[in-house]
């Protein structure tokens, strides 16, 4: 039987064979966004900051995020695809969920980030694209099963 079954407390999960390797590699991908991320900030403070004007540096920077998930997204979506539709937007919503948890717990348990600082990542007024890397990352895949014709 292709069926697993997870036990949650009270709450039992049946999940087929496919789900599970779509969950589990929709993760790993996540994971490599996040290597991308923090490479992207690298390169913020390395270059960024001594060529552009400070008022540029982050819209650069957000630019060039979204470029990277859009990128990685589009190369790993053959290997990530289920060839079935309608999965699409689970992944996208897991991805920015996992995204949005990671940018609390780590921002203010793990750097000590008041609740303010880390809502100002949403303030786009300011230059932060944030809310449109989030918008990339949740709508990617299902733009790249459109391309891929697998709707």
């Amino acid at each position: 039987m292709n069926r697993l079954l997870a036990n949650y407390g009270a709450v039992l999960i049946v999940l087929e064979w496919g789900d599970f390797m779509l969950v589990l590699r929709s993760t790993l991908t996540w994971f490599l966004f996040v290597v991308v991320a923090v490479g992207n900030g690298l390169l913020r403070q390395q270059w960024l900051e001594s060529w552009l004007p400070s008022s540029l540096v982050l819209p650069v920077s957000g630019l060039l995020l979204c470029c990277w998930v859009a990128l990685l997204c589009f190369i790993l979506f053959p290997w990530l695809s289920q060839r079935r539709s309608g999965r699409y937007w689970w992944v996208g919503g897991g991805w920015v969920t996992a995204t949005l948890m990671f940018e609390i717990v780590f921002g203010h348990w793990g750097l000590g980030r008041s609740w303010h600082d880390l809502f100002q990542v949403l303030a786009f007024w300011h230059g932060d694209l944030f809310i449109l890397v989030l918008t990339v990352t949740l709508v990617m895949p299902r733009i790249c099963a459109r391309i891929y014709r697998l709707d």
